[in-house]
């Protein structure tokens, strides 16, 4: 794999949010975080967001 090529756009997608909910940075903003991601994956996505943001500022941007 060479700079995400072989992976989907859903799995460039997850891999990201777990990238940016890692950094422990006070402040994330995600715009359409969730667009490429099914509705199940998405709600846990979400439960997840819920523990590991909590006491930081999240602006969550959909369309």
């Amino acid at each position: 794999m060479q700079n995400g090529a072989s992976l989907s756009r859903r799995q460039r997608q997850l891999f990201s949010i777990a990238c940016a909910a890692v950094a422990n940075l006070p402040v994330m903003i995600l715009d359409e975080a969730t667009s490429s991601i099914d509705i199940r994956t998405e709600v846990l996505v979400q439960q997840g967001m819920d523990n590991l943001m909590r006491g930081r500022t999240t602006y969550v941007i959909a369309h």
